[in-house]
């Protein structure tokens, strides 16, 4: 209803104009309302549009404003490729998906790049009934070798994922190259995160820096994460605890859920800021809101804990049921080793154990470690189990910095499964995996599982 009050009120406007000469009056009109439709609609990458017209990206666009005046263009000048992509854009924003289909065969019919690349996303999205993989593709490569990089970066999944065709990753990164030198802040993520892993290229963490540096600084949170999780590592470039958590918090104020869990981790423990549990809470929970399954988990542990706020064992089990249940593997494990330890939650080793399965289906190779320690294990062996639980949740917590783990499981199940003792060797690994509470964890290994 309000798009066809407002279409009304636009031709409505358009009849009260003053009388000109008919040719003239066309003229006009089809210009007049042909910018209107481009400040409302215009892509920042579409190469029809005209100069002095910066586009907006498609989060921006609203359709209130956009349908009306891109409808009223393509009535007054149906021959215009672009405005008929423009509308379709404006009906995407509106979640108008089967408009959104109609008017990207319009443009793509009239040959416009963004019409072929909106109907692939059409097709990949499945609007009119099945998803058409096949035909997605097509159209993306269509609209990306007419140099439209939105579909480059779509075509570059699809080849990087194997999805509508075969799987190419090499191309997969020749395409996203092309889109990020094109400015398409997503292809820079992705080029940056290949780079970063040697996937399909030569491994380059210095480059992916850079790559993401320059999404950084156009305003892009993800980037701004990647970027201050390669300056605390270390990876590519100095490490630099100081810039990596102002990058975070960069991340985080744009809205990024991975940067405010980075961030509030870092705040938990103090790494490169001043301790601040409290704050570190607040900003999981900011986290949790915008989505993000690993902050869950993270929190729960603060509620176990009491860290940032009171001490609430079943809070605590609620955020942690949530994570695994949303299908974080991590959370599996800790869950599962939680119920096979009688650990804040009634005992009950067969639900354990099913999480525990769960995670390992997911290739988690924590769970297959603990299944392998725990499938078997006689009853006079729960307060190591307890004991192993607790290294689950320890690793768990931290899961964000692998490295800091190496060697550490291999240890724990020696203990399990002989109850020797700790070695010294052993006790360093405690320290490195929990260096605040190392002692305390120590002394309870050495008691129960000798």
């Amino acid at each position: 209803m309000r798009y066809a009050v407002a279409l009304a009120v636009a031709m409505a406007g358009l009849q009260a104009m003053p009388a000109q000469g008919a040719g003239q009056r066309e003229t006009g009109l089809e210009e007049t309302l042909a910018q209107r439709c481009d400040a409302a609609a215009a892509s920042p990458f579409d190469r029809d549009r005209p100069s002095g017209v910066p586009g907006v990206p498609s989060h921006e666009i609203d359709p209130a404003i956009a349908i009306p005046a891109c409808m009223a263009a393509v009535r007054a000048a149906p021959e215009v490729p672009r405005l008929w992509y423009q509308l379709a854009r404006a009906d995407l924003a509106a979640r108008r998906f089967d408009e959104f289909r109609d008017m990207a065969a319009r443009a793509e019919a009239l040959g416009h790049a963004g019409g072929a690349h909106a109907l692939g996303q059409s097709h990949e999205a499945g609007h009119h009934g099945a998803r058409d993989l096949a035909a997605a593709r097509r159209l993306y490569e269509k609209a990306a070798d007419a140099g439209f990089a939105p579909a480059m970066v779509d075509l570059g999944v699809m080849l990087e994922d194997g999805t509508g065709g075969t799987a190419d990753v090499a191309a997969a990164n020749a395409w996203y190259l092309k889109a990020a030198e094109a400015g398409e802040v997503a292809a820079m993520n992705l080029l940056g995160d290949n780079l970063v892993a040697g996937n399909g290229i030569g491994r380059d963490a210095a480059l992916g820096a850079r790559w993401y540096r320059r999404a950084a600084d156009k305003g892009d949170g993800f980037a701004m994460a990647s970027l201050g999780l390669l300056l605390e590592l270390g990876n590519g470039v100095p490490r630099n605890m100081k810039e990596a958590n102002a990058w975070y918090r960069k991340s985080a104020v744009a809205g990024n859920r991975r940067g405010m869990r980075l961030l509030a981790l870092n705040l938990e423990t103090g790494n490169g800021l001043e301790r601040d549990p409290r704050g570190a809470v607040s900003w999981y929970k900011r986290a949790i809101e915008a989505g993000d399954v690993m902050s869950m988990r993270l929190i729960s542990f603060s509620y176990f804990n009491g860290t940032g706020v009171p001490k609430d064992p079943q809070e605590g089990l609620y955020w942690l049921r949530k994570a695994a249940e949303a299908g974080d593997p991590a959370a599996m494990v800790t869950l599962g080793l939680r119920y096979t330890a009688g650990s804040n939650v009634p005992l009950d080793f067969e639900r354990g154990l099913g999480w525990l399965r769960k995670a390992a289906e997911q290739g988690e190779p924590r769970a297959e470690a603990a299944l392998a320690v725990l499938g078997d294990a006689p009853p006079g062996r729960s307060a190591c189990r307890s004991v192993l639980g607790d290294y689950h949740a320890l690793d768990a917590r931290y899961g964000a910095l692998p490295a800091r783990f190496s060697g550490t499981l291999p240890a724990f199940r020696a203990v399990c499964a002989g109850f020797p003792g700790l070695k010294e060797d052993d006790v360093r690994r405690c320290h490195l995996l929990n260096p605040d509470g190392a002692g305390d964890f120590v002394r309870r290994v050495r008691k129960q599982c000798r």
